[in-house]
């Protein structure tokens, strides 16, 4: 036995006794081992000690394909004298995957590049082995990312920096009915309209500049000649080493989705001039409808006054509430088809806050009574007297907030609260606090809306066609403050709403 590693031992010897050989075969970049004609390790260096994880005296003399694979063993014998049967250099490239097996068993994918070399001790065959497991992961992550791209519905295409098609994917052939042996090498700008080819020209000088993401919506032309709609997505391409090389532009058909907004955008210009043309006649008719019914009130008030019976006073009471039940229907219709068709102006002028808030309690104190609910006014010290702003509206927004209080509110009393807001702004604040049925968490944002209450069953036992709400919610959109509600849905409500309204020291004159 201790004659067999003499000859792998000599040829070893005989290869680093030559100096330059010697040094070349050290100092490569990659893993080298040579064997004889008879396949036995004759000679190793040190990045191939390192790649399969043996010292060089457990290599020498045992044959080549200890570095590989059992069930690849047999198998490579016989493509290892098919080698020596033709003398030139080459890979093994023989369409199989090779594989290197290290001391600890584990495998690797490796590429192989033979060479012969004849020598005073007879023929000997030279390997270079390159792992290419990263390579390998690579080329598996570019192949995913490429089936990514082609199978993509969306249209994606390659080109280079001047606009010379390079890659185009399934979703673009289904796109623009091109297949890629049409456009590639041709320039993108056959997808445009003529009146844009100066489009992607411009986009492109962007990227250039600025190599960031370019989003826009545009038409594009397809093979047939028609026109589509599109959103695009124009993205650098750049190297390992971040130099700007191409750009990917991703294609989306937006045709049907134009199409709708521009159907919804004439539906909705439509419902403006219908709904404006619907308030301006409402606004229109106002006076025509309220000169009957203030006839018939007041004729209704002229006879309550004289000798009637108490079955014909009843009876004509009946009238009254009924007429005054209709004014202030049609009243509200009107104040909100009024504000809704932009009619309503704004006047500011100087007012006294007391005044303000006094009359609408005296306006409703009838009502109040009726019910026997106490009517009450808090006013800070710190609003003043006089105030700049458009007293009608503000009256009106409170008899609402007032009225609709009473309306809820079977026992206890209604509070208007005027003060600073808590910023310490000009925009003062006023609440309405009842001790009524309350409204729940849930339902406290819709009693802002038209014709909205609670629920049914409370504009049957309330009346009313919640138009009041909203009308006042519209009013102190109109003059820049907020309007919100606070309730436990069981002890009572407060409405708030704020209003920017001018602080004035002195009245300009006495008569406000």
């Amino acid at each position: 036995m201790s004659s067999e590693p003499e000859r792998p031992q000599q040829a070893q010897e005989t290869v680093l006794q030559n100096g330059v050989l010697g040094r070349l075969f050290e100092s490569a970049l990659e893993a080298m081992v040579i064997a004889d004609q008879g396949g036995q390790i004759v000679l190793v260096n040190a990045l191939a000690e390192k790649l399969f994880g043996y010292q060089r005296t457990e290599l020498l003399g045992h044959p080549v394909e200890l570095l590989g694979p059992e069930r690849f063993r047999e198998r490579h014998r016989d493509h290892r004298q098919g080698f020596y049967d033709l003398p030139r250099v080459r890979c093994m490239d023989t369409g199989l995957e090779l594989y290197g097996r290290r001391k600890d068993c584990s495998e690797f994918p490796i590429e192989v590049r033979l060479i012969q070399l004849q020598t005073e001790e007879g023929l000997l065959v030279s390997s270079t082995i390159r792992e290419i497991t990263e390579r390998n992961r690579t080329a598996e992550r570019m192949a995913f990312l490429a089936s990514i791209v082609e199978s993509s519905d969306d249209s994606i295409i390659g080109t280079d920096l001047d606009g010379t098609i390079l890659s185009w994917n399934r979703g673009a052939e289904q796109l623009f009915g091109y297949t890629t042996g049409e456009v590639v090498g041709k320039h993108i700008v056959i997808l445009f309209p003529q009146h844009l080819e100066g489009e992607y020209l411009k986009s492109l000088s962007r990227i250039r500049r600025q190599e960031q993401r370019e989003r826009y919506e545009s038409v594009r032309v397809r093979k047939d000649g028609t026109e589509i709609d599109v959103s695009v997505i124009l993205s650098p391409i750049k190297d390992t080493i971040g130099r700007l090389r191409g750009v990917s532009a991703i294609y989306r058909e937006i045709t049907r989705r134009k199409k709708t907004e521009s159907e919804l955008l004439l539906a909705k210009q439509a419902a403006e001039v219908s709904n404006r043309a619907r308030s301006e006649f409402l606004a229109r008719m106002g006076h025509e409808i309220r000169t009957p019914l203030n006839g018939i009130i007041g004729l209704a008030e002229v006879v309550l006054d004289s000798e009637l019976n108490e079955e014909q006073r009843e009876y004509l009471n009946i009238v009254k509430s009924a007429a005054e039940s209709l004014l202030k229907i049609i009243s509200d219709i009107l104040d909100i088809s009024k504000i809704q068709a932009g009619k309503l102006v704004l006047q500011p002028r100087e007012f006294w806050v007391r005044d303000l808030v006094n009359t609408t309690i005296k306006g409703l104190a009838a009502s109040a009574d009726e019910k026997h609910l106490q009517l009450a006014s808090r006013i800070r010290p710190e609003v003043p007297e006089v105030m700049l702003g458009d007293a009608d509206c503000l009256r009106q927004i409170l008899d609402n907030l007032v009225r609709n209080a009473i309306t809820f509110t079977t026992a206890g009393e209604v509070v208007i609260t005027v003060e600073a807001s808590p910023d310490g702004s000009d925009t003062w604040h006023f609440s309405v606090r009842d001790t009524g049925i309350g409204i729940a968490p849930d339902q406290q944002k819709m009693i802002f809306e038209p014709f909205s209450q609670v629920d049914a069953s409370s504009r049957r036992k309330y009346g009313g066609t919640g138009l009041g709400l909203a009308i006042s919610a519209q009013l102190v959109e109109r003059l820049g403050g907020r309007i919100w509600v606070e309730s436990d849905g069981r002890t009572g409500s407060t409405l708030h709403f704020t209003a920017p309204l001018g602080a004035v020291d002195m009245p300009s004159n006495g008569n406000l």
